[in-house]
């Protein structure tokens, strides 16, 4: 006579319904942290090759949930010179990237631009050239770097960030389903 015993199999069924009831929890977890921390590590990845603040770099990036992942949303709008330098005595220092060179803007000034632009706060402007010699007080340009898009778009960034965000999600899915 054979005797089974059904108790160790019932408690892996058990198992499996409750793995199984944690699957959406999980997931919705997994996502959450993924969108927390993916505009963190794009954000080192610009910082390392751009001279650029986080703050301003923060500004530029959102990160939104979608139904199956995160999507890594990023600002075309052209950031002033003015975030990547500083005024000197001999006109404005301006290094856009880490490793390249630095560049003194002699024409340069700073301004407030009026109207609905205040809100901006004061700008890297440079007097335009009216024939063949700059002007003497308008018109005026705004001198601007790249977006955040541009830099995040740079190289083979998007790949890395990509790479990334499967392995956290791989890691963080698995940490998730043993708690």
């Amino acid at each position: 006579m054979a005797r089974f015993l059904t108790s160790s199999i019932l408690a892996a069924a058990r198992d499996l319904r409750a793995v199984a009831d944690r699957l959406p929890q999980a997931r919705a977890r997994t996502i959450g942290t993924l969108a927390r921390r993916l505009p963190v590590e794009a954000r080192r990845s610009i910082q390392s090759e751009y001279n650029i603040t986080a703050a301003r770099l923060r500004a530029g990036l959102i990160a939104r949930r979608i139904s199956d992942g995160v999507e890594l949303q990023a600002s075309r709008r052209p950031i002033g010179l003015r975030n990547f330098g500083r005024p000197t005595a001999g006109g404005f220092r301006v290094q856009v990237l880490k490793d390249g060179p630095a560049e003194v803007l002699r024409h340069a000034f700073l301004q407030t631009p009026g109207g609905a632009a205040s809100r901006t706060g004061a700008q890297l402007f440079e007097r335009a050239l009216v024939a063949g010699k700059r002007a003497a007080r308008y018109p005026i340009r705004r001198l601007h770097g790249p977006s955040v898009a541009d830099m995040l778009a740079r190289g083979d960034r998007p790949e890395q960030l990509a790479e990334h965000a499967q392995s956290l999600m791989r890691a963080e899915f698995a940490r998730q389903l043993r708690y």
